[in-house]
């Protein structure tokens, strides 16, 4: 009888195991943790390989749950469709999902008649083994059947970034039911119509984006209703939104005692009209100076937007702002940490 040598893997200490695994592609890594539970226990202890992230995206025919590396690279993912088949794509070339049957094997104990409540059940496996949290999701709204809208949600309520999008206008309670439990961390995306009696500022984040059709529906009302410390409408219209609006609102904040509130950038779709420099003569303005604070402040958590140019005006409590006027944007930022570090992000153009 041939005896097939083993190597007793788990007799070894931690840091050579450790050592080992970080070597492994995220496929592997998941696959060893399907051997057993010691195996899995061993990938959760692992703290530094390059899987930062887990993001999941849902749209009319699957749900994607994606590996990020370091920054936003990421080069596989699980795809379970929601066209009625009982499988798993687990990465993309090019628009093509290939299936690979040694994972499917693997992972059979994921796949129900139901492919959400498949993808449920692989979002919690994975976000405790790997230990990493959901970082972002997406939900693209159109021509996704109703009885997949919100059934992931719950998992998601303490996503760092969630997006929704649409290219019509979705009623005000399809959008409540789906962000009602959400408590985000980061930023709160918005890309969808919105009615003009809708009332985004009951959803709670730290920051807010309105892209492209979202930001189309952006009125005054809704600017000034908003309650996050940073703000970001991209795509506004002229019409519904101006530079006087804008001033507005930096007046709010200037006859204030908010020591939150940190960013507000409105970037136009259409043609502008100049900007009035005398809707500034109520303050007094300074020009930048570099013992004061950073040539450049962070917009969102990607980008750095320079401002030498910008002109600086200091509130009663001494808090610094500055207002940046360029030919596509207004920027207004407050500078609560005037030497912030903006190494290594992109640089913002507009």
């Amino acid at each position: 009888m041939r005896i097939e040598p083993k190597f007793p893997l788990f007799k070894l200490p931690f840091l050579c195991i450790e050592c080992a695994l970080l070597k492994f592609h995220v496929f592997d890594l998941i696959t060893f943790s399907f051997v057993s539970q010691k195996c899995k226990y061993a990938v959760k202890l692992v703290k530094k390989h390059c899987w930062k992230r887990i993001n999941i995206y849902k749209d009319f025919n699957k749900i994607s749950i994606k590996f990020l590396q370091d920054g936003d690279a990421w080069s596989c993912g699980w795809f379970f469709s929601l066209n009625g088949h009982r499988e798993l794509f687990t990465r993309d070339i090019g628009f093509l999902s290939v299936n690979s049957d040694w994972i499917n094997s693997k992972t059979y104990p994921f796949l129900s008649e139901d492919p959400q409540e498949s993808a449920i059940r692989a979002i919690r496996y994975l976000t405790n083994c790997l230990n990493r949290p959901i970082y972002e999701c997406r939900i693209f709204m159109d021509n996704l059947p109703v009885r997949y809208r919100d059934s992931l949600v719950p998992l998601m309520i303490h996503c760092e970034v969630f997006l929704l999008a649409n290219d019509t206008v979705l009623e005000n309670d399809e959008i409540t039911e789906i962000l009602k439990n959400l408590r985000v961390r980061g930023g709160l995306i918005i890309n969808t119509p919105l009615n003009d009696n809708f009332d985004i500022s009951q959803f709670q984040s730290e920051r807010i984006s309105f892209k492209t059709i979202g930001a189309a529906s952006v009125t005054r009302s809704i600017l000034f209703g908003l309650q996050q410390n940073e703000i970001l409408v991209l795509n506004c219209i002229y019409s519904k939104i101006r530079a006087e609006d804008f001033v507005e609102f930096f007046d709010r904040w200037y006859n204030s005692e908010d020591r939150k509130f940190k960013n507000l950038l409105l970037k136009w779709k259409d043609a502008r009209e100049p900007f009035d420099m005398n809707l500034l003569n109520a303050y007094e303005i300074h020009k930048y100076d570099s013992r004061r604070r950073a040539p450049a402040f962070g917009v969102s958590h990607r980008f750095r937007k320079k401002c030498e140019d910008g002109m600086d005006i200091m509130r009663k409590d001494g808090l610094w702002a500055t207002i940046l006027n360029t030919r596509e944007c207004l920027y207004f930022h407050v500078w609560l940490e005037p030497f912030e570090d903006t190494t290594g992000r992109k640089t913002w153009l507009n």
